[in-house]
């Protein structure tokens, strides 16, 4: 069972992911819109308004998909913009997910110091990754905040718990731990933002949480 503390940097983290992951698509559709744009222009044969219209509509915004998944009966999105390298503040992600800001800040700062997250403080501070999402694991973020033990101690937290020495979920526990354990490492930050951006899943909390 994950702690509460978890599962909130769980949350923060597959939002942010997410947010990154739009913001890429998003530039690489304008991208590629503004080339087709300029291979029409070049063209003597193609009209440049018709062929700009309809073989590469201008991209519309990927956090409208974002605020409509997020939203809530208590919460508005206020973030519109992102771009991937820059820090978002902790206020933003906590206001979006319905999580109390000073205990987030908390949680967010016990993963800069386990590698994860970048922090900067002042105007334009806040967080970032500190690597490419797709190479963190949802057993990054777990092993940072509850530690491994999680996947590795008795599940009644019996000390000496062991083969020789089982607890009753001993024998049943092992297996299912290491299944577990498997499943959180196979499982990426941009896997997981990806999932709940295309299939508009939910992650905010109905109400704010408190500590």
């Amino acid at each position: 069972m994950l702690s509460k503390t978890c599962t909130y940097a769980l949350q923060a983290m597959i939002y942010l992911a997410a947010l990154k992951d739009a913001q890429a698509k998003e530039d690489s559709s304008k991208h590629t819109h503004n080339q087709a744009t300029t291979e029409a222009e070049q063209s003597s044969d193609v009209n440049v308004v018709d062929a700009g219209a309809d073989t590469m509509p201008h991209p519309a915004s990927s956090f409208a998909t974002l605020s409509q998944s997020l939203k809530s009966a208590s919460t508005v999105q206020k973030r519109t913009t992102y771009k991937g390298d820059e820090f978002i503040s902790v206020q933003i992600i906590a206001e979006n997910l319905n999580v109390s800001f000073h205990f987030l800040k908390k949680i967010l700062q016990t993963l800069a110091e386990a590698d994860i997250l970048r922090t900067s403080r002042g105007a334009g501070g806040g967080v970032k990754f500190a690597r490419s999402p797709e190479k963190i694991s949802l057993y990054d973020v777990v092993a940072a905040i509850d530690g491994e033990r999680t996947f590795k101690g008795c599940l009644l937290y019996l000390r000496g718990c062991g083969h020789e020495t089982p607890c009753p979920l001993h024998d049943r526990w092992t297996g299912e731990r290491e299944r577990l354990t498997q499943y959180y490492k196979g499982v990426t930050l941009l896997e997981a933002g990806r999932n709940f951006t295309e299939y508009k899943l939910r992650l905010a909390f109905d109400a704010v949480q408190e500590e």
